[in-house]
């Protein structure tokens, strides 16, 4: 929604208000002018401000808690993606087929996201998305230990990539938007379902 279109409904609603008031003040009765009414009046006028207050404070403290959860999910994510490729790169050379993939998993995961040069609404497919991941754990799954040393790191990054898994479901799950629509002013261009960068992998 066009912001200017929103400021000239609201001075309209405003403005029309004012008129409103001025002509109710030449047809009421004096006695609805009197100091006991108008103080009764400003008790009005003053509760609906407060539980105003009240329900946008609620409103923008469930949006901030969402967000943070959204970001520790993001911030765990990335370390879970760097300590996945530490763990292949230091199996050997066999494995650098599978960190190719994963790096480029995650290119064509934030370039889905955030394309260059796009405004397009962003519409992500769940199924599809995992299934560069499950790709990924298959071919870890696949590749034959030489050594103990390298069976715990393969099984280390066997978990790792499950954990990404496990993690985007999580998060695909409760990234609804917190915030009532009425209270949005201005929609967002992504859609408030599309989780951030946590199904890069």
């Amino acid at each position: 929604m066009n912001p200017g279109f929103v400021g000239m409904v609201v001075f309209a609603c405003a403005f029309g208000g004012a008129v409103l008031g001025m002509w109710l003040r030449t047809v009421v009765p004096d006695h609805h002018l009197d100091a006991e009414s108008k103080d009764t009046v400003k008790i009005g006028i003053g509760l609906i401000a407060m539980m105003t207050a009240l329900v946008l404070g609620l409103v923008t403290a469930s949006a901030k808690s969402s967000f943070d959860a959204v970001d520790t999910a993001i911030r765990q994510t990335a370390i879970q993606i760097l300590a996945l490729d530490r763990a292949l790169a230091r199996c050997g050379p066999e494995t650098a087929e599978i960190r190719k993939g994963l790096k480029h998993a995650i290119g064509a995961r934030i370039e889905m996201l955030w394309p260059e040069g796009s405004s397009k609404r962003i519409n992500l497919d769940p199924i599809a998305a995992s299934s560069n991941t499950e790709g990924l754990a298959d071919a870890i799954r696949h590749l034959s230990p030489r050594d103990d040393s390298q069976r715990a790191l393969l099984s280390r990054a066997l978990d790792l990539a499950e954990t990404l898994l496990q993690t985007r479901w999580l998060v695909l799950g409760g990234t609804e938007s917190s915030v009532p629509v009425p209270f949005l002013a201005r929609q967002s261009r992504c859609d408030p379902r599309t989780p951030i960068w946590i199904n890069s992998a």
